[in-house]
């Protein structure tokens, strides 16, 4: 799952993955942001909003999008890095 996080100061993106341990009992059927305790993820942008507020930064969340956008990012994100010269772990 994934949090789209905007500076508003610079209007730079700053996505936000969020995961949880399905291993864990109460997180088995945890799937997408509808299967999490309501309120949630309200809680959690509050925390980016105040953590943002003691940088003296604006924040605003401009979506919330589910495992297949996060996985999505992640692969863009490893495609940029290799193409900027690193290497993954792993992969070739």
């Amino acid at each position: 799952m994934s949090l789209t996080i905007c500076d508003r100061s610079t209007e730079e993106r700053n996505d936000r993955l969020m995961a949880v341990a399905t291993h864990a009992h109460n997180h088995m059927a945890t799937r997408s942001f509808r299967d999490l305790r309501p309120g949630l993820v309200d809680e959690i942008e509050a925390f980016f909003k105040l953590y943002n507020k003691f940088s003296q930064k604006r924040f605003r969340s401009i979506a919330r999008r589910g495992p297949k956008q996060a996985l999505n990012l992640i692969e863009n994100g490893m495609k940029l890095y290799q193409r900027a010269g690193g290497e993954i772990e792993g992969k070739k």
